[in-house]
């Protein structure tokens, strides 16, 4: 995720799914995107979601199809199963969406200058996002409630 910053620019990557039923976010921050991260991640959604079959649609990223993810894959392919989309089409991943969705509130009232806030700040939204891609008249992606209502005041609000 790179999102504007003032000074110098940092980033860090969000791996993240949402479960289709409930429509909430699972994420995990880290440092950089490979394939131990993503493992890590992977680990993070079988704990999360321990009852239930998963299946992960993913991008064709390098480090997904890495021999030790293979391993991994193979080795708890009785509760997680990979969807491979065809390369070149972000557009069938719903998860880019929630993403895309986060940039906006994450940049649309300031430029960050500490990786800290930036970090506490997107795992807030993601905690309270709510995810419904199949209801009729409804919007996709909703925050649970505001979770910053001065930032949409007027001036002359203010105290």
């Amino acid at each position: 995720m790179k999102v504007m910053a003032a000074g110098d620019d940092h980033k860090f990557t969000v791996y993240g799914g949402f479960e289709y039923q409930a429509g909430h976010i699972i994420s995990y921050q880290a440092e950089g995107k490979d394939s131990e991260e993503f493992i890590n991640w992977l680990e993070v959604l079988i704990r999360a979601l321990p009852d239930k079959p998963i299946l992960v649609v993913l991008d064709n990223a390098r480090y997904h199809k890495s021999h030790r993810c293979w391993q991994w894959w193979q080795l708890h392919r009785d509760r997680i199963r990979p969807l491979f989309l065809p390369a070149y089409a972000p557009h069938l991943n719903l998860i880019e969406r929630v993403w895309r969705f986060l940039k906006s509130k994450l940049s649309c009232h300031r430029c960050w200058a500490d990786m800290t806030g930036l970090l506490a700040a997107t795992e807030t939204i993601l905690k309270h996002l709510h995810i419904s891609f199949y209801a009729e008249g409804q919007p996709s992606i909703t925050l649970v409630h505001e979770l910053c209502p001065s930032a949409y005041n007027t001036p002359s609000n203010f105290q």
